[in-house]
């Protein structure tokens, strides 16, 4: 296109003529969009970008026009349009570098906040493990001693003796005026009755808390 066409077009987009507005798209569409897509590369992203990109540096322009923000004195459309190019393109780079440092900015918050979740539950397991333990020995400790209460005097008697008191065989014997043996077959029944009562408890006990 001439000087003298290019003059004649922008008069004819000032005056809002359609079909000047074709004649400019027709004229400058495939160039612009060359010249973006070496700014930009030639990934399918950058394409589809540069087409868009494209369209608002030609509406841009014409609108710059009809404003008359463009005046035959600054020089050439062409070399205008570069300036209009340039810009677009800084922009929509920097738009692009925000886009990732947001991303970047919410993926290390969703990590860091996923991670500090994930501490406070182990924590919270870590505390609910600890009570539950010490709730679980209070009660293993409760069912021994309601074993031993429900034990025939005979037994429980030496249970008390040997296992809290922590006196000897001898000194149990000589106590209870009883032979040795006596107080040690005595133990042993004691230490199977209360073996089959605990068991069966814990039994019992697991499945409810199952």
């Amino acid at each position: 296109m001439t000087e003298k066409e290019e003059k004649e077009l922008i008069r004819n987009i000032v005056n809002n003529e359609s079909a000047a507005i074709e004649n400019f798209y027709q004229h400058f569409q495939g160039r612009v969009y060359r010249i973006v897509l070496h700014k930009l590369g030639k990934s399918a992203e950058k394409i589809e970008d540069s087409k868009d990109l494209t369209s608002e540096i030609l509406w841009h322009t014409i609108l710059s026009i009809r404003e008359e923000k463009y005046h035959f004195e600054k020089g050439r459309l062409t070399s205008y349009m570069y300036g209009i190019i340039n810009n677009h393109c800084k922009n929509y780079f920097k738009g692009k570098k925000k886009d990732r440092e947001k991303f970047d900015r919410a993926d290390f918050n969703s990590t860091e906040a996923k991670m500090e979740k994930a501490l406070e539950i182990k924590a919270s397991l870590s505390r609910y493990g600890q009570e539950r333990q010490k709730e679980m020995d209070v009660e293993i400790q409760n069912i021994l001693t309601a074993a031993i209460e429900s034990l025939d005097e005979k037994y429980r008697k030496l249970i008390y003796q040997k296992y809290y008191k922590s006196f000897s065989y001898d000194e149990i014997s000589e106590m209870e005026n009883l032979p040795l043996s006596k107080v040690k077959s005595r133990l042993y029944e004691a230490r199977k009755i209360l073996e089959k009562s605990i068991s069966k408890t814990l039994r019992t006990f697991s499945n409810f808390l199952l």
